[in-house]
């Protein structure tokens, strides 16, 4: 079997685990992002083996994207041409990123892990000014996309390969592929900011469903821990985007890049010291 449901689940980290992941899934809401950064190493400092936090993240990611993306896609945000052209490619590396992560020694996973959630943080807090500006490739010849009032030039050629990347590292890592998808649509691909989150939201979706699947083939799903973590993550998803307008997202996003940081520099010095 795939998945376990274990009678005794009352434990004091499940506990602290529901309100770390209530209060990221609030605040990555109101800020504009993806909880899957962050998922994965809470549950890690909460001492999870790291593939069973892979899994439980996956699952956390696959249904807080789900909801995202019915909300994206009322809102008629969601360039679902777009995403059914490039996902295929993409969610086929997150199963084997999430397939082979067993493969592959922890402490190297972790590394990796770290490096992300490292570039992750410093984007956050010094922005790069193209994401405001418009993508580097402005201009050049691409697929024409006219969506939501909005025109933009798509090089898939470029922007394939990137998001395939996404894929694999997210299927491996057990976070969001969110954290380069975004970036790479709008810089590489000329999307809009508002367009690239929304349709990253339904990419996220194939893509979580298909690097759970992965390790599920290597291990098994602790139900008892991922289903309320899914459903808090989705609550709270919904209690941020409520808060958003009311709260100003510049040192909210500052904040959440400091911790970004810590813990990324905590796998590390975990990698490099006590492990090396």
């Amino acid at each position: 079997m795939y998945f376990y449901y274990p009678r005794e689940i009352a434990t004091l980290n499940e506990g602290i685990a529901c309100v770390l992941v209530l209060f990221v899934s609030i605040l990555s809401s109101m800020i504009g992002i993806g909880g899957g950064t962050l998922y994965m190493p809470l549950l890690l400092v909460l001492g999870v083996p790291f593939h069973q936090s892979a899994l439980v993240s996956q699952f956390i990611i696959l249904v807080a994207s789900l909801s995202a993306t019915l909300v994206y896609g009322r809102a008629r945000r969601v360039d679902w041409k777009l995403a059914l052209c490039i996902e295929p490619l993409t969610f086929t590396t997150a199963f084997i990123g999430g397939y082979f992560s067993s493969a592959v020694s922890v402490r190297m996973l972790k590394g990796v892990l770290a490096l992300l959630l490292l570039s992750s943080g410093c984007l956050m807090l010094y922005p790069v000014h193209f994401l405001n500006d418009g993508g580097l490739l402005t201009g050049r010849r691409g697929w024409h996309r006219r969506f939501a009032n909005r025109e933009y030039q798509v090089n898939l050629a470029i922007l394939m390969p990137v998001t395939a990347l996404a894929g694999l590292l997210a299927g491996a890592e057990g976070i969001s592929g969110g954290l380069l998808k975004v970036p790479a649509m709008v810089l590489l691909g000329d999307v809009p900011m508002d367009i690239a989150a929304a349709t990253s939201a339904l990419m996220v979706t194939f893509t979580a469903a298909t690097g759970l699947l992965g390790h599920l083939m290597a291990g098994r799903l602790n139900l008892a821990l991922a289903l309320p973590l899914a459903v808090i993550a989705s609550v709270g998803g919904h209690i941020g985007a409520q808060l958003a307008p009311k709260v100003g997202r510049k040192w909210l996003r500052r904040v959440f890049a400091v911790v970004i940081i810590l813990i990324a520099g905590w796998l590390l010095w975990g990698v490099l010291v006590v492990e090396g």
